[in-house]
């Protein structure tokens, strides 16, 4: 019951945080809302490890991660910038990510039952109907990079799955730290500055729902199987799509709702009972 409420959580907080740095990517450049986000959550992550017990280890596998988490948020932020529906995204990025910790979970011998393997059938079409290019090549290129983003989360979580209890936070603040320092360096890099308000304060909220997640998620990912954390903890299109119809009256073309109905059924079938 505990992974399962961890896993919820970290769904609404990743949908949260995605839909709000959906919109910040579209109003400010990508690596802007990226380095606010991040380094909005840094000091609230270190400060959780001070105060949940555990003693400081785990931190290369933390770095490990950190690395995947980088290259994700920002192959994440950069979907989002080209226009395309942050629903759509959102569902391309949970599917892909919820591949991940199952196929690593049968690698380690943990056999998918029947509503599983379903599952993952229904992943694989939604996949194919949503990442079809409408008209112009900004859909490809979008649909490309949502579902990196979902494969390196999702490898993220299953490096952060193999992170002892015993470390507390600890492997969080080595990730979180990691990726803020390449956060800074490509920002600096491209040579770019954040001058839009309203970004700046989506990207804070999205660090701050992001942090709540993360930190959820890594107790999801420890105290329930691989398969079963990473799938809830893919249920977090539900939550930005359920925004991004709400807030921005985004509508849906009969193929992507299609597409949206069986990546949700596929996220469905994959979760724990």
């Amino acid at each position: 019951m505990i992974a399962a409420i961890a896993g919820l959580a970290a769904a609404t907080g990743y949908g949260t945080a995605n839909f709000l740095g959906g919109i910040a990517s579209r109003r400010q450049h990508a690596t802007i809302t990226l380095l606010i986000s991040q380094t909005t959550a840094l000091p609230v992550v270190i400060a959780a490890a001070l105060l949940i017990p555990g003693t400081p280890g785990a931190l290369g596998l933390g770095m490990g991660a950190g690395l995947l988490g980088f290259a994700g948020a920002a192959a994440a932020y950069l979907a989002y910038s080209l226009g395309r529906p942050v629903g759509i995204c959102a569902v391309l990025l949970g599917t892909t990510s919820a591949a991940v910790p199952t196929a690593a979970g049968v690698l380690a011998g943990i056999r998918p039952g029947p509503l599983s393997i379903a599952g993952l059938v229904a992943g694989g079409l939604a996949l194919a109907v949503l990442a079809w290019p409408d008209q112009t090549s900004t859909d490809t290129q979008a649909a490309i990079l949502a579902a990196a983003a979902g494969l390196l989360f999702g490898a993220y979580h299953t490096v952060m799955s193999h992170t002892p209890s015993t470390t507390g936070l600890w492997p969080l603040v080595a990730s979180q730290s990691t990726i803020v320092g390449l956060a800074v360096l490509t920002t600096v890099t491209l040579r770019q500055w954040p001058t839009d308000r309203p970004a700046v304060a989506m990207s804070v909220g999205d660090g701050l729902a992001s942090t709540v997640a993360t930190m959820a998620a890594l107790a999801a990912v420890r105290t329930a199987n691989l398969p079963a954390a990473g799938t809830l903890i893919a249920l977090s299109p539900a939550v930005t799509t359920l925004l991004a119809r709400v807030v921005m009256h985004e509508r849906l073309q009969p193929k992507r709702a299609a597409g949206l109905a069986l990546a949700l059924t596929a996220i469905a079938c994959l979760t724990p009972r």
